[in-house]
């Protein structure tokens, strides 16, 4: 079982450097024998996105394009702030997803402490957008350690005056 699985990793990562094949013929048979493996074409397909041959790295795209919000939800889950062990609240101050969050926030505000599981996943899924729209990794990570320090520092001064008093996490 074991070989069949190497003999098959072998055999999509040739064809996928089939993409950028000199022959049209062995391009293009090359793409549709990708696009028929499907899903386990993927791993092979997301490290030929940053391929050096500008023909490989088109193509994987395209063979990509079907899986892009799977990928991105599945990357979604992964991308965590640097210094902070969990997801950051969303931060309503700059970004532009404000119309439900800011009620809920409201609504929080006036009925409980706002440590809302609602906040960690609106984050989740902001990352997911921003994945979707091929934003850096990096500037991803970035704004989710500034989510976080906003949430520090709102949790050392507003934590103590709920019921129970909301924590910094471990």
């Amino acid at each position: 079982m074991r070989a069949c699985i190497l003999l098959l990793d072998c055999v999509l990562s040739l064809t996928v450097e089939q993409l950028g094949d000199r022959s049209y013929r062995r391009r293009d048979a090359a793409h549709h024998a990708l696009a028929s493996c499907k899903r386990l074409a993927v791993p092979h397909l997301q490290r030929a996105e940053g391929h050096p041959n500008p023909e490989v790295a088109r193509r994987a795209a395209i063979l990509l394009e079907p899986y892009a919000d799977a990928i991105a939800d599945n990357r979604s889950h992964a991308i965590m702030p640097t210094s902070w062990p969990r997801r950051p609240w969303l931060s309503l101050y700059d970004c532009p997803v404000t119309p439900y969050l800011a009620q809920a926030r409201t609504q929080v505000k006036t009925s409980g402490a706002p440590d809302w599981p609602d906040y960690r996943e609106a984050t989740r899924l902001w990352v997911r957008s921003m994945l979707l729209q091929r934003r850096p990794v990096e500037e991803i990570r970035n704004q989710l350690d500034r989510m976080a320090s906003e949430e520090r520092w709102w949790i050392l001064q507003n934590g103590a005056n709920y019921n129970p008093p909301i924590k910094l996490p471990q």
